[in-house]
């Protein structure tokens, strides 16, 4: 949707009401059963929905936005005027998602890997849905805001959320140092938020802070992915059977086609702390090895990229590299362009087995119930859960199947 819709008198060209400003110029209310304060440079521009400006002393200051438009908020946006303004008419704030279940597949408690982690409760199954969560704190990435202002612009926007909200947000862990230029909630941020997308505008990007899904540590190994998808929701899915009691962890940084030595200079730099998961730890025999087939995979990847073709005899290679250091975005982006060698080379019975392969990716990548998995399962008359124990049993029923729509959906090919 492009910029600057709210014009005309009352109404935009959609129909959509504009926000009336009210109450705009009024003081913040002091709220005594908050740890946290609005400034007084902040502003009440609208009661319903709530948005309050930053600093009504800048001409063009940045905007709080809070869900509900209640006093006691779940979540909080930073934006501009004209975009908060937007997102405060989107629709999708009008669907709920589903509530956790009473007993969570995990528990929160110390790491070995790096202060408290996630912890499976139970088994738990590839392709299962272990949480879904939407953020608390977002903020648009390009937004300016001075170093002396970190204090006052976080913590006002912390102020207009529940006191269950603060403390979620303001109890994670921040692994950079405080200094004067690097405020705790700045730390905070850099530490936990993951890139979030807001459908009025997919040219403006933000992240966004999920205190729970925050909570799962790194590894270059992992056994779980975290995305955001449908309804603005972070989605915490199980790549492989996750044992009881194992960690789970997640990949918290695109570093998995490099060597040890540059992924641990990359978290340093990023997360200031040095990777001691699974892979990072092995015997430095091990390690080059892992080096090795970490190497091979990103090169050719490059190599794709930059128009390189390849037969799928090399593909199906590198895919038994990367599913050997538990790569599995890699190995999704490979089991599709082997099926493109393999449809090139009218070799039949490897492009039906890559599309395979690359369903049960999906899977490890959006879950069970992804969109694209359950839309394809209607297509062929068959529940989600039928689709899901063919591809785990690999029955022969899998070579009936017309998949190549399914594949066009996920990959355009």
């Amino acid at each position: 949707m492009k910029r600057g819709f709210l014009t005309g008198k009352g109404k935009d060209k959609d129909g959509a009401r504009r926000i009336a400003q009210k109450e705009t110029g009024k003081l913040v209310p002091f709220r005594p059963d908050s740890k946290f304060q609005f400034s007084n440079a902040c502003r009440l521009y609208s009661g319903d929905p709530r948005i309050i400006a930053a600093d009504h002393r800048l001409k063009a200051p940045s905007h709080f936005f809070f869900l509900p438009s209640a006093e006691n908020a779940s979540m909080v946006i930073i934006d501009s005027l004209s975009n908060v303004k937007l997102i405060s008419m989107l629709p999708l704030w009008k669907e709920l998602i589903p509530p956790p279940p009473a007993e969570p597949a995990f528990t929160i408690r110390e790491s070995g890997i790096h202060g408290v982690g996630m912890f499976a409760t139970r088994p738990i199954p590839r392709g299962e849905l272990i949480l879904r969560e939407r953020p608390t704190f977002v903020l648009n990435n390009y937004l300016s805001v001075h170093v002396d202002q970190h204090h006052a612009i976080y913590e006002s926007a912390l102020a207009g959320l529940s006191s269950s909200a603060q403390s979620a947000v303001w109890n994670l862990h921040s692994s950079l140092p405080e200094t004067p230029e690097m405020s705790r909630m700045r730390g905070i941020i850099l530490t936990n938020a993951i890139p979030v997308n807001l459908p009025h505008d997919d040219t403006i990007r933000y992240h966004g802070i999920c205190p729970q899904l925050s909570r799962a540590n790194h590894s270059c190994v992992p056994n779980a992915h975290l995305s955001m998808l449908e309804k603005f929701e972070g989605k915490l899915i199980a790549m492989r059977l996750i044992a009881e009691g194992e960690e789970i962890t997640v990949s918290n940084a695109d570093v998995l086609c490099v060597s040890r030595a540059e992924r641990r200079q990359c978290l340093q730099e990023r997360y200031n702390f040095e990777c001691h998961c699974a892979a990072c730890g092995l015997p430095e025999t091990e390690v080059a090895k892992s080096d090795t087939r970490r190497a091979a995979v990103g090169a050719y990847l490059k190599h794709m990229t930059e128009g390189q073709t390849v037969t799928v005899g090399r593909v199906k290679d590198l895919i038994k590299l990367a599913e050997r250091d538990g790569m599995v975005r890699e190995t999704w982006m490979l089991a599709a362009l082997g099926m493109d060698c393999a449809e090139r080379a009218d070799n039949s019975p490897e492009a039906l087995a890559l599309k395979a392969q690359g369903m049960n990716l999906i899977r490890m990548l959006e879950g069970n119930d992804s969109n694209r998995l359950v839309a394809f399962a209607t297509q062929l008359d068959l529940s989600p859960e039928q689709l899901v124990k063919m591809l785990d049993e690999n029955t022969n029923e899998m070579s009936s199947l017309d998949v190549e729509g399914f594949f066009k959906t996920c990959w355009g090919v």
